[in-house]
């Protein structure tokens, strides 16, 4: 996955994402020229901002499935295989 993101539920459930993503619009407006993951290689502003998107993204799909009345374990059985063979890690 990312290095700077905690995965995805059930493996992760008391995330916050939205305040994630809030986190790193502010961190991205800073423009770093280096980003220090805690695990992974360094890297620059483009770690901010893919982790940002796939944020958005995984949120918006879960928002989906939520309206499509499917509960979190039909979420979690539908999506986790889509989201990991989209971002392998």
């Amino acid at each position: 996955m990312f290095p700077i993101f905690p995965w995805f539920p059930p493996d992760e459930v008391d995330i916050d994402a939205v305040k994630w993503a809030r986190v790193l619009k502010t961190i991205d407006a800073e423009a770093p020229r280096i980003v220090v993951p805690r695990h992974g290689a360094l890297g620059g502003a483009e770690i901010v901002r893919t982790v940002r998107d796939y944020i958005i993204d995984l949120g918006g799909r879960v928002q989906s499935r939520q309206d499509q009345g499917d509960d979190a374990e039909a979420t979690v059985a539908t999506l986790g295989p889509e989201i990991r063979s989209e971002h392998p890690g």
